[in-house]
């Protein structure tokens, strides 16, 4: 649902960037919402805290998703994108659909630090809008037997992250989207098509689990297929 008070307007004079750290971190799924994605320039996000703390769906088909919050201690890293439109407004408002349990919120440009620089960004880069989207209050709840973790979704989000990692050659790029996010719990499910034969639609299946296993091993050790 449109909310306007979650949708600030955007300045059309100027050039606007989304931060991805969930799913927008996966080129297949922003793809969805928009196709031309523009320039993609790995980050660390200051002032925000990345958590396992946004919950949709009923009882029936909860889930909690990746979500961010406010935290003047905490980074993360992720991603900066580039949103070129005629209609800034128009598009926007379609992430901001897509995105219906969070806040399209400014993000500073001295909040964030470049991973890697990509040279055809000009100057206007530092001028420009930044946004990225932040839990609405009644949706932020860890993980619960109601509302797990899911595995498909996780598969998402760090096939994302090994993408850009293996695109801009970083070291550990995809260690620390796991080391820099909160609220690993234990209520996770395994939802995959073949969960005990899951490279059939998740390639990167077996280097994923041996990136849990390793920096949460406690929780990935208890997930139940389901």
């Amino acid at each position: 649902m449109y909310e306007p008070y979650c949708s600030p307007p955007p300045n059309p004079s100027k050039k606007h960037y989304l931060i991805g750290y969930g799913s927008l971190l996966n080129p297949a799924s922003k793809a969805r919402t928009y196709p031309d994605m523009g320039d993609t320039i790995p980050v660390t996000v200051n002032g925000f805290s990345r958590r396992w703390n946004a919950q949709s769906g009923g009882v029936s088909m909860g889930i909690t998703y990746l979500g961010a919050v406010e935290s003047p201690s905490s980074s993360f890293n992720g991603i900066v994108f580039e949103l070129k439109s005629d209609d800034i407004t128009k598009l926007l408002r379609e992430f901001d659909r897509r995105e219906e349990w969070y806040c399209r919120h400014r993000v500073k440009y001295v909040q964030l630090n470049f991973t890697a620089w990509n040279s055809s960004v000009d100057d206007s880069f530092q001028d420009g809008q930044f946004w990225i989207y932040v839990n609405k209050l009644e949706h932020i709840e860890k993980p619960s037997a109601e509302f797990p973790i899911v595995q498909s979704y996780v598969d998402v989000f760090l096939t994302g992250c090994l993408e850009v990692e293996a695109k801009f050659n970083l070291v550990d790029f995809t260690k620390q989207c796991i080391y820099s996010t909160q609220d690993w719990g234990f209520h996770w499910v395994n939802d995959r098509i073949y969960p005990r034969r899951p490279f059939i639609h998740v390639p990167k299946a077996e280097t994923i689990d041996a990136l849990l296993a390793s920096i949460v091993p406690k929780q990935f050790g208890r997930i139940v297929i389901e």
